[in-house]
């Protein structure tokens, strides 16, 4: 029997992007999956959802569009959307049967490694609960995110946990919330490089195939890095020398974020959105206007 709140019949709900303050990963186990080892943090950017109870039974349709340079044109996604996934995911737990409709306002780029479908998915499953009047355990939810993919679990501990920077291990089902800093200004540039996890992780496992994996690194270790000065930051991307061996734009992405002013930059997840963070807004916003008349840029203008 399930705990019930009052149902709704629409809500708006925001999808946050995440960046990745380095990713170590390991070599892929036997079950197909990669263990990594992760800070990650809320980005700037986000989708807006709008979810609707619909008539008839069993059915969720996801109208998408894709918002740029001010303007909005119909973004097609697969037909086995996180967000179908989601659902019926949600409805054979719980045995919900209501149709519903989900408009997204997209502007956070597919293929960007900025966890934008899954961030999407984590919301929808937030306002499912709201829609349905049923609360599901963190256990349930955990059941859900297994289905839909490894990044939903972080979204889901911020958004029930109101949460924005956290370790992650495993797959991506660990999640340990640490505090998060206040003195970070992120700006994101999207080359609008395509890049498929899938493809980024086979390129990933002929690296490891190659090169001597060592120690990994703790979830210790990786705190403390977070909690130093930007400047004296040592994170590492695994993807991101495969990646930017392969396209020369995200390559180019992170020397002009350098140049820029950045006290670090990087690749974040598996590509190919790059991040650059600053210590104040002055310069973050130095930044953002030399580079937002060569790239797609968003700044972060006070801390998440």
């Amino acid at each position: 029997m399930y705990n019930r709140i009052t149902m709704l019949h629409e809500i708006q709900v925001v999808a946050n992007a995440k960046v990745n303050i380095g990713l170590y990963v390991s070599p892929k186990r036997n079950d197909g999956f990669h263990d990594i080892d992760s800070i990650f943090t809320l980005a700037p950017i986000s989708d807006d959802l709008t979810v609707l109870l619909a008539l008839g039974e069993n059915e969720c349709t996801v109208q998408c569009s894709f918002v740029f340079d001010g303007g909005e044109k119909e973004f097609l996604l697969p037909e086995n959307n996180t967000i179908v996934l989601t659902y019926n995911a949600f409805c054979k737990l719980t045995g919900f049967q209501k149709s519903v409709q989900v408009i997204i306002r997209k502007k956070n780029p597919a293929g960007g490694g900025l966890g934008g479908g899954s961030s999407d998915a984590a919301s929808f499953l937030f306002a499912l609960e709201r829609l349905s009047g049923i609360v599901l355990t963190t256990e349930e939810r955990w059941k859900i995110a297994e289905k839909v993919g490894s990044d939903v679990f972080f979204f889901l501990y911020c958004l029930y946990n109101n949460e924005k920077t956290a370790f992650v291990s495993g797959r991506g089902e660990f999640v340990k919330g640490i505090k998060s800093r206040t003195d970070l200004y992120i700006l994101i540039v999207c080359p609008f490089v395509h890049s498929s996890t899938k493809e980024a992780y086979d390129a990933v496992d002929r690296r490891l195939e190659k090169i001597d994996v060592g120690k990994r690194k703790t979830e210790k270790e990786l705190v403390d890095m977070y909690n130093k000065p930007i400047s004296e930051w040592k994170f590492f991307n695994d993807f991101t020398p495969v990646m930017t061996e392969k396209y020369n734009l995200i390559a180019k992405a992170i020397s002009d974020v350098k140049e820029s002013g950045a006290l670090f930059a990087d690749m974040s997840g598996s590509g190919s959105s790059v991040f650059g963070v600053f210590d104040n807004e002055e310069a973050l916003m130095v930044s953002y206007n030399k580079l937002r008349t060569v790239w797609t840029c968003y700044a972060q203008l006070s801390p998440i």
